[in-house]
C-alpha cells in the first residue's frame, strides 16, 4: 500500500478544516459527565444511552501527520473539554467510514511541556529535581493574602513562616 503524503488532497486532509475552530461536540457516553445526578459512564455500563447536548468546544490546530490506511496520525491543539477520542471518531464519519482512537498522548497540559518533565527515572533521583526546580520561577509572595475572617489570627499573620529545608537532604 502506497504511504501517504501530506498535502496530498486526500478526503481526511479535505475534512479536517470543519473540525478546526469552535466545534459543536457531543460528549461520549462513557465520560464522566453528569446527566441527572448520574455520571454517563456508569449509565453507559448498565447498557443505557442518553441523550446529550451537545457542546461548543475550542480546536485550535488540527493538523493530519501521517497516513496509512486505515490508520491516521493527527496532531492537536485544543481547550479544555474537547474530547479527543470522540473528535477521531467525528472525523472518521466525515468521510463516510468509522474509526476510533488506538493511542493518546498529551504532550502539553496549559503552561506544562512533556519536553520540560522528568524521566521516572529522574523523578526518582532527589538532586534532579532539586536541579529542576532551582530553574522553575516561583512567583512571589503576595502583599496581601486573603483570610477567613472566623481564622485571622493578627500575631500569626504578622510572622513570616519558617524557612523551608534545603533540597539537597533532611532538615
Amino acid at each position: 500500500m502506497e504511504r501517504w503524503v501530506p498535502g496530498s488532497g486526500t478526503a481526511e486532509q479535505e475534512a479536517l478544516p470543519g473540525f478546526r475552530g469552535t466545534i459543536s461536540q457531543v460528549p461520549p457516553m462513557f465520560s464522566a459527565l453528569k446527566v441527572n445526578g448520574q455520571r454517563l459512564y456508569k449509565l453507559a455500563m448498565e447498557g443505557q444511552d442518553v441523550p446529550r447536548p451537545a457542546r461548543e468546544v475550542q480546536v485550535d490546530e488540527l493538523e493530519l501527520l501521517e497516513f496509512q490506511p486505515p490508520h491516521f496520525t493527527l496532531r492537536v491543539r485544543c481547550g479544555g473539554g474537547l474530547y479527543v477520542r470522540t473528535l477521531g471518531h467525528d472525523l472518521a464519519q466525515a468521510v463516510g467510514t468509522v474509526g476510533h482512537v488506538t493511542s493518546l498522548r498529551r504532550i502539553a497540559v496549559g503552561e506544562f511541556r512533556e519536553a520540560d518533565c522528568l524521566t521516572l527515572e529522574e523523578a526518582l533521583d532527589p538532586q534532579k529535581i532539586a536541579t529542576r526546580l532551582r530553574r522553575c520561577s516561583v512567583p512571589k509572595r503576595p502583599k496581601k493574602r486573603l483570610l477567613s475572617a472566623t481564622s485571622v489570627n493578627r500575631d500569626a499573620e504578622a510572622r513570616e513562616p519558617p524557612p523551608l529545608p534545603p533540597l539537597n537532604g533532611p532538615p
